[in-house]
């Protein structure tokens, strides 16, 4: 019989654009899984590297070229989570021309399509996700390959939460040994405070 782990993610805020931990966990029979927990956060639709301001190719930044960075990791290491921590729908002009062609049904945004190709795990929502409003954000994550997120979003009619609060992802991961274990992870999401989300 497997033994299952549990383990608690909690999505916050993270400074940097990418961000690597690494972290350890224990089974019941005492298998040890090393996992490597990568996020993103602040992408502002900054997809390709190229900056939509100056009209010019740039080096600084672009989902893509962190996808390189991700895959590297990958084959590094099986054993890896890839998470998004918002700020994806907002940010230069390629954002506002998408948010006045949003996807319609069966569609699927840009940013949605990279990031089922870059197999995120869970994606919790920022406070500029909610710039366009909350029709438009919908549209775009309506696309979403896996969990988007955010416990504290409630609803003022059913004062339940808006968007899914949690996922439990179940993956198998190698351990140690060499050995394939199944492992629940908790994945919870939260929004910044409310005054953050009317700038």
């Amino acid at each position: 019989m497997k033994r299952f782990l549990a383990i608690l993610l909690a999505l916050c805020v993270f400074t940097a654009i990418v961000a690597r931990r690494q972290c350890s966990v224990a089974g019941g029979d005492g298998a040890i899984v090393d996992l490597t927990i990568l996020s993103t956060t602040d992408i502002h639709n900054n997809y390709m590297d190229y900056d939509y301001f100056t009209d010019l190719p740039t080096e600084r930044f672009g989902l893509l070229r962190l996808a390189t960075a991700i895959r590297e990791q990958r084959a590094q290491n099986t054993n890896v989570l890839l998470f998004d921590n918002g700020d994806n729908l907002q940010g230069n002009p390629l954002g506002e021309f998408l948010a006045r062609n949003p996807p319609r049904n069966g569609e699927v945004s840009p940013i949605m399509a990279l990031m089922n190709a870059m197999s995120y795990d869970a994606m919790n929502l920022g406070n500029h996700d909610f710039d366009f409003g909350l029709d438009y954000l919908n549209a775009v994550i309506s696309g979403a390959g896996f969990p988007v997120i955010s416990a504290n979003m409630i609803d003022a009619n059913t004062r339940r939460p808006y968007f899914r609060p949690y996922a439990i992802l179940q993956r198998d991961f190698r351990d140690r040994n060499g050995r394939l274990q199944n492992i629940r992870i908790g994945v919870l999401g939260l929004l910044p405070s409310a005054d953050q989300l009317l700038e």
